[in-house]
């Protein structure tokens, strides 16, 4: 990013590669939970993964940031693709449903928020991560807008789900 401090870059490129250790899956887990632990977050403790689509993501990224701390949570955001990812530590406190809302408030009205289900295991992070963009990579929320946790959308497929049928276009008639 033009502009940007050299620190701003590096926190940037090291919250992004924690997403890369999380895609990684389980041979990555104690790597994880060392990298989580540089942001404050305790990977032994209840974790939220979220995926968020916005046209403006640098814009959201920033304010994803921003209400991380004014709502004193701790977390992490990064920019991986065209999507804002994130994980949140959660409190016994904690609503994810309210927390998935507020956070498309401050995404702003054009911005789809998916949180998936919660885990106080590194090693379902993988899973979880994929459940939170299940929706971004498919067809989004019906409205393509809006928030929605785990209870609200189907579940991605699974490798042993058969395929779905072909659409096929109807016939026109004799030519």
């Amino acid at each position: 990013r033009v502009g940007a401090r050299p620190w701003e870059e590096g926190a940037r490129r090291c919250a992004a590669e924690a997403f890369d250790l999380v895609a990684a899956g389980a041979p990555q887990q104690a790597a994880v939970a060392a990298r989580l632990q540089t942001f404050g977050i305790d990977a032994g403790r209840p974790l939220i993964v979220v995926c968020c689509e916005s046209p403006a993501i640098d814009e959201s990224l920033a304010a994803a940031q921003r209400w991380l701390d004014a709502d004193g949570l701790r977390g992490v955001f990064a920019v991986k693709a065209a999507e804002l990812l994130g994980v949140i530590e959660l409190s016994a406190a904690s609503d994810p449903a309210a927390n998935a809302a507020t956070l498309h408030g401050v995404l702003g009205d054009d911005a789809f928020v998916r949180f998936a289900g919660t885990t106080t295991a590194a090693h379902d992070l993988p899973a979880r991560l994929k459940e939170a963009r299940h929706p971004c990579h498919s067809h989004r929320h019906p409205r393509h807008v809006g928030h929605a946790t785990p209870d609200a959308l189907p579940s991605p497929p699974s490798p042993a789900d058969p395929p779905a049928a072909p659409v096929l276009p109807a016939p026109h008639g004799p030519h």
